[in-house]
């Protein structure tokens, strides 16, 4: 885990929900401020429950396997973020929640879709584009590339992760780190938006 990201897992019972006394479980993963919820499938009636800590309250067997049960919630979790982090993954909250329901997703990530981009403009050179053209392109990505690497420590970005404050940052990586000028910083920027 990189040393400014943050990793919480909180259980919690949504009281708005009860049915028959009792209301159900969800755990919460949270990165980086951003939430995924995950239902545990168990119901507990809400003064058996501690908010603070997370846990049911009492000492008898059924409790005691609740609370067993959610500790065990809680360390597959972990696998699983541990392992997208290992895999050298871009990790949000939501793929960590995936990852551990077994869902597989089917997101771009920035490198793959700009390679896609890239060959398709390779196949129009001669037809529709300059070789200058795919040239630029090409750079471009060899600059994010060297921007992902440096900044996230990743070697690819899923696209549902870009934002403004990414294109900022590139943006000064390539002034300040690339020794690049204005205008060229700003027709990489372009040529990324495209």
């Amino acid at each position: 885990m990189k040393a400014n990201q943050t990793f919480t897992i909180l259980f919690w019972i949504k009281k708005n929900q009860i049915r028959n006394g009792c209301a159900p479980i969800y755990c919460r993963v949270t990165l980086n401020g951003r939430r995924a919820e995950i239902s545990v499938k168990r119901y507990i009636e809400p003064e058996k429950w501690n908010n603070k800590a997370g846990i049911a309250v009492g000492t008898a067997e059924g409790t005691r396997t609740l609370n067993a049960y959610l500790s065990m919630v809680k360390g597959e979790i972990l696998r699983h973020y541990n392992q997208l982090l290992s895999n050298d993954e871009f990790i949000s909250a939501d793929s960590v929640k995936n990852s551990y329901l077994g869902i597989t997703e089917d997101r771009k990530t920035l490198f793959e879709v700009f390679e896609y981009h890239n060959s398709q403009m390779k196949n129009l050179v001669g037809v529709d584009v300059v070789k200058a053209t795919l040239t630029k392109f090409e750079t471009v990505l060899k600059k994010l590339r060297l921007f992902v690497r440096k900044k996230y420590k990743h070697a690819d970005i899923l696209l549902y992760d870009l934002n403004h404050q990414f294109v900022t940052e590139f943006e000064y990586f390539l002034k300040v780190d690339q020794k690049i000028a204005h205008n060229t910083a700003m027709k990489y920027i372009r040529n990324l938006k495209k």
